[in-house]
């Protein structure tokens, strides 16, 4: 089968979160939506991220929180979550996010050909959820578990600004294919999807290719058939 050009490959760097780190709380508008679809549920992208934070800050308004979350460095932020989760901090994914950048500055995320763990993927996924403005998300070569590809194929599924996501190079069976396929129907903010050497292909591979090329309005229909 011929690749669809519109299944495309993104290789950027990768991203990670601050314990007492103090920051006037600001709002920044999600930008210009050009796909035109009702805005997803944006209280769901930053809950864990706000749950881990009222942690050491009990009674601070979600709204407080979820601000000083999206100016939060994002590498403290990381750093952060995976001390929540009692999980090893990756030093090449540290390495791999620029100093000084806050989460509402992070527009591409990926574990750059580093394989990571499926534990020490967790606080990587939930860092996803607090980038509200992040729309490339690559993971390849991670070996992904099913439980991993269905946290990744919800998360992305409710993201407000997600475009772009790159799951070459894993194993992926056709429970998880339609899971996936599920999240290109919820989310038709999401306009590439690489499953380059996957065992994704033949008939999954063209409902993938059929939904992309489908308008936002036609995709979310199809949640109803």
């Amino acid at each position: 089968m011929t690749e669809d050009p519109s299944i495309c490959v993104y290789h950027d760097v990768a991203i990670p979160f601050p314990r007492d780190r103090k920051v006037a709380p600001q709002t920044s508008s999600l930008g210009v939506n050009t796909l035109a679809v009702p805005p997803l549920g944006e209280d769901q992208c930053f809950q864990e991220s706000a749950d881990a934070y009222r942690g050491d800050h009990q009674g601070i308004p979600i709204r407080t929180v979820a601000d000083t979350i999206r100016t939060s460095d994002a590498r403290e932020h990381y750093v952060m979550l995976c001390q929540q989760t009692h999980c090893r901090v990756n030093p090449q994914l540290v390495r791999s996010i620029p100093q000084g950048l806050v989460l509402d500055e992070v527009h591409s995320l990926g574990t750059e050909g580093t394989y990571t763990g499926e534990k020490q993927l967790r606080p990587y996924l939930t860092l996803l959820s607090a980038c509200r403005h992040l729309t490339r998300l690559e993971l390849t070569d991670q070996y992904l578990t099913p439980a991993t590809i269905q946290d990744i194929a919800e998360r992305c599924s409710v993201h407000p600004s997600l475009t772009s996501l790159n799951l070459s190079h894993n194993f992926i069976e056709y429970p998880e294919a339609k899971l996936l396929i599920r999240m290109l129907k919820k989310n038709p903010r999401i306009l590439h999807l690489h499953l380059k050497h996957t065992s994704i292909q033949g008939a999954l591979m063209a409902e993938v290719e059929r939904i992309l090329r489908m308008t936002p309005l036609e995709r979310t229909s199809l949640l109803s058939k």
